[in-house]
């Protein structure tokens, strides 16, 4: 399978099967950390494992446990590569590099958390029927990939809440895949532009998904400008999720059209996955959302 990987897969490959770390490859070839993500991302999945150690097992001849310091920035989702092409760049976010820290650290982190200065501030939380998020998929790509977005009103931790459940089937096809739930409510971005983050806690089955903001910037040369953040679940566990705006990141395939983010400009709010998410059936379920 090596054949398969592309010059600079093969050349990152072989720094990490030789105990190198991301940070000290991403200095070696003079490349950013995201990008040698992105290309570990892709080769994981052309080479048919899941993360370092799984490599290790099936590729080292020394028979050696990979070093401590190869395990920096090594997330615990499925991988699989994200072709970036010019065609519909919606929700493509998830598909950028995996950044840091494994959801389980994710998780831990989370839970973990000192509250902050903006935890004081007035929180505002929202009900889901008066959120209008609704699905998208790539079936207008050419997909079967699926999206439902459904309420429900369920007991969690002993307490009653409204749950805004995504469900989804990821199906694998030439070209971009792709699957969310969005709102475009007009009320609800005005709250945004007016808010410093968000706050939810959600309930998954261990993948990764991404919020995005989507904002004004996009034009027709740039289409689907966005800033992103993270979102690591863990099986059937409830985490907090806190995203202060100063949290949100430009995913790497929009660089070439920088932008600063101004919440003053977000246009819709996207909770995203796609290829890197993992193929098959998903369920996301999120509650006691609050904007701050």
């Amino acid at each position: 399978m090596l054949e398969n990987l592309s010059p600079r897969e093969r050349e990152i490959f072989d720094l990490l099967i030789n105990g190198v770390s991301p940070k000290e490859i991403a200095h070696k070839l003079n490349i950013t950390l995201h990008t040698v993500a992105f290309h570990r991302t892709k080769l994981y999945n052309k080479l048919g494992v899941q993360n370092i150690h799984e490599l290790f097992a099936k590729y080292s001849t020394n028979g050696k446990a990979p070093p401590p310091e190869t395990l920096e920035s090594e997330a615990i989702v499925p991988v699989s590569p994200a072709k970036k092409k010019n065609r519909l760049k919606l929700l493509l976010t998830v598909g950028i590099p995996i950044l840091a820290f494994s959801v389980l650290f994710s998780w831990i982190m989370t839970l973990n958390k000192k509250p902050s200065e903006h935890h004081t501030q007035k929180e505002e939380k929202i009900p889901f029927y008066n959120m209008g998020f609704f699905p998208t998929s790539d079936e207008a790509e050419g997909g079967n990939s699926t999206s439902e977005v459904f309420i429900t009103w369920e007991e969690i931790d002993g307490v009653n809440v409204d749950v805004l459940n995504i469900k989804i089937n990821l199906i694998d096809k030439d070209g971009d895949v792709f699957v969310s739930a969005c709102t475009n409510k007009p009320d609800l971005m005005q709250r945004l532009k007016q808010a410093n983050g968000i706050r939810f806690k959600t309930r998954g089955d261990g993948k990764m998904w991404a919020v995005q903001f989507q904002t004004a910037e996009t034009t027709a040369e740039r289409k689907y400008a966005s800033y992103s953040y993270l979102l690591g679940t863990a099986r059937d566990q409830v985490i907090v999720i806190d995203i202060p705006y100063s949290s949100l990141f430009l995913p790497e395939w929009y660089e070439p059209f920088s932008f600063d983010f101004n919440k003053e400009t977000i246009r819709t709010l996207l909770i995203t996955a796609n290829r890197i998410h993992g193929y098959g059936p998903s369920l996301l379920q999120i509650f006691d959302f609050e904007i701050y």
